[in-house]
């Protein structure tokens, strides 16, 4: 990627170093294919690619390189630490900017960052994460393609490993965050839910003793130093509450109610994610002093289908794209979202990765869980479609098995011989690339 400056920085601003010209930086870029003259390099070591195996052809062109190379313009010791540092001194430059919020959590940080910045449009000049840009490099690529009249930063922060969001939160210091909720993605690297909550809890680091909102029956988030929680149960209220009343003809009421702030919402979708990131939405708006009266006249609109999930009618089938990542939380949520909707339904779900241990486990207690729901047809994909079929064992599902996810093939054909043009759900983990077989099917 490279991308031009709205505020253009000083390499002294950058580095400590006094080998280097303190020229004035226009362009950043990390793709050699995209270098030009004068731009910083900085050289990301990717997947298939190191980005430093390029310093000699970009100092050829007078780039400027930050590497850990030695023969570097710039040497440094941690890309990321320089990273990190760029969007932290960017940041400072954005004269518009009045706050930031920053969300993470297991599940429904990207529907929650979609509809938050869908409502705080109407109040502020808005710029947000874009698709999966979740990390830091992504993050980078936000900061630096942020038109120079946003008033309000929305990010949302995803981890692998512990460490990672503290790293991301002291760069952007943010002003508000929300943690939606502690599932078991990556569990296989943190090893217990406790461990995901204490690296989700990393949000604060930055803060400076800010607000976080955070979901008011989570146990594991009551460590939150400067925590807000928000209750979605009528049953039991907390600081912040937003929670379903009754139901209409046309949706259904929910009551939002923040110390002397009583409002009713109302929402078209029975959808559990749609109204928790709606709830989250509306806290986060009252606490940044946006007008509530304002806003509600867009939440009726709000749909989950204009955000990440779709549904694809083509070629005979009824196809809901969810196929960017998945979870234990993830696929019960989406699928009782489903049925409420469509009554029954089928699923294609593929392998949860980053489980370790824990892979086969969670796999099964999902099938338990499957099993208690109104699904015809289970097509199981991956090394853990067995595991899966294991807690499916006591129910009524019809379920088919295709333990590669390299091909579809077999998938297919299963669909083929068995659908009957209900709700087909297509879910996986990045990695098993279930948009191959979306893309058999329609095609």
């Amino acid at each position: 990627m490279r991308i031009e400056l709205h505020f253009p920085l000083y390499l002294s601003e950058l580095t400590d170093s006094k080998h280097c010209n303190d020229s004035l930086i226009k362009f950043v870029c990390t793709d050699s294919r995209l270098l030009q003259p004068t731009d910083l390099f900085i050289a990301i070591k990717g997947q298939t690619h190191d980005g430093s195996s390029f310093t000699e052809y970009a100092k050829s062109i007078a780039a400027t390189v930050v590497s850990e190379n030695q023969t570097a313009d710039i040497r440094v010791d941690s890309i990321n630490a320089f990273i990190a540092r760029l969007i932290s001194v960017y940041k400072s430059k954005m004269t518009a900017l009045k706050k930031t919020v920053a969300i993470t959590g297991s599940v429904g940080k990207t529907t929650t960052k979609d509809v938050l910045t869908k409502i705080l449009s109407k109040e502020f000049k808005v710029h947000s994460t874009k698709g999966n840009q979740n990390n830091l490099l992504g993050t980078l690529f936000t900061l630096l393609s942020t038109p120079n009249d946003t008033e309000l930063l929305i990010l949302e922060f995803g981890m692998n490993h512990e460490g990672e969001i503290s790293v991301l939160s002291k760069a952007t210091h943010p002003d508000l965050a929300i943690i939606t909720k502690i599932g078991t993605a990556h569990i296989g690297n943190l090893g217990s839910r406790e461990m995901i909550a204490k690296a989700k809890l990393e949000i604060e680091d930055g803060m400076l003793g800010r607000p976080v909102l955070i979901p008011a029956n989570e146990p594991l988030l009551r460590k939150a130093r400067n925590g807000i929680p928000l209750s979605f149960d009528q049953k039991k209220t907390a600081a912040i509450n937003f929670s379903c009343e009754f139901e209409t003809e046309s949706g259904y009421v929910y009551d939002f109610s923040y110390k002397d702030t009583h409002c009713k919402i109302k929402i078209t979708q029975n959808d559990k994610r749609l109204a928790y990131a709606i709830g989250f939405s509306l806290a986060t708006c009252k606490l940044l002093g946006a007008n509530l009266d304002s806003i509600a006249d867009i939440i009726p609109t709000l749909s989950n289908h204009e955000f990440r999930q779709k549904l694809i009618e083509k070629n005979g089938y009824k196809i809901y794209d969810d196929t960017y990542s998945s979870s234990y939380e993830a696929v019960l949520c989406v699928v009782d979202h489903l049925i409420d909707e469509y009554g029954e339904i089928s699923c294609v779900l593929a392998d949860m990765h980053e489980l370790g241990v824990f892979s086969e486990q969670i796999h099964t207690r999902l099938g338990i869980e499957l099993a208690k729901r109104n699904i015809k047809n289970l097509y199981l994909c991956g090394a853990y479609a067995e595991s899966i079929a294991k807690g499916l064992q006591a129910s009524s599902i019809h379920f088919y098995i295709n333990q590669s996810t390299v091909t579809y093939e077999t998938t297919l054909n299963q669909i083929k011989k068995s659908y009957n043009g209900e709700v087909l759900l297509i879910k996986g983990s990045h990695g098993t690339h279930t948009e191959r077989l979306i893309n058999l099917l329609i095609n």
